[in-house]
């Protein structure tokens, strides 16, 4: 996706295409949670039958520099005031802090808090519900994401792109302009 202020600047231009009354379908082979953020708009969403779905929340990543510089011998300086300040974390320490995992978590936990609170509307499907498959994992496959109403169906792209072509009204799916 190239980032969530990406997705959420497509997303937001979708959604002021949308209101011209102009339909938006989206196709993917492989639709992860920041695909799924944006194609959420689309009145329709279809998947490839051999495709991969992931609706499994988000996760954070740290990386520590402490046993690498140790092994090195270099000693960091570091001035650091406050429990919450973690930003020099990985140069003084080979785990997360109590204090940086629960600022992290809290963040996280945000950010998917507006992606499912944004998606849940237009999916048709209540916040709670997205939560719950989610912390399931109970969405892998396209089949599995139409059961739950992530998606409309599963269809390979030349099917994808000949439903298009006769919805515009079009003989040859090469004659179609895409955004």
């Amino acid at each position: 996706m190239g980032g969530l202020a990406l997705g959420e600047e497509v997303r937001k231009a979708l959604v002021e295409f949308k209101e011209s009354g102009k339909f938006i379908w989206s196709y993917a082979d492989l639709l992860t949670e920041g695909g799924f953020y944006i194609s959420s708009v689309a009145d329709e969403l279809y998947v490839s039958p051999v495709g991969d779905v992931e609706w499994n929340g988000l996760s954070s990543k740290a990386v520590f520099f402490k046993g690498t510089l140790d092994k090195l011998d270099i000693e960091a300086q570091i001035f650091r005031v406050g429990a919450y300040k973690s930003a020099v974390e990985p140069f003084m320490l080979d785990k997360m802090s109590e204090a940086s995992r629960e600022q992290t978590t809290s963040f996280v936990n945000s950010i998917y808090d507006q992606i499912v609170s944004e998606m849940a509307p237009d999916l048709g499907i209540e916040s709670t519900k997205l939560h719950d498959i989610s912390n399931q994992m109970t969405v892998q496959t396209p089949q599995q994401a139409i059961d739950f109403g992530l998606i409309t169906g599963m269809l390979y792209r030349d099917q994808f792109l000949q439903k298009i072509a006769d919805k515009i009204e079009v003989e040859k799916t090469k004659d179609i302009n895409f955004v």
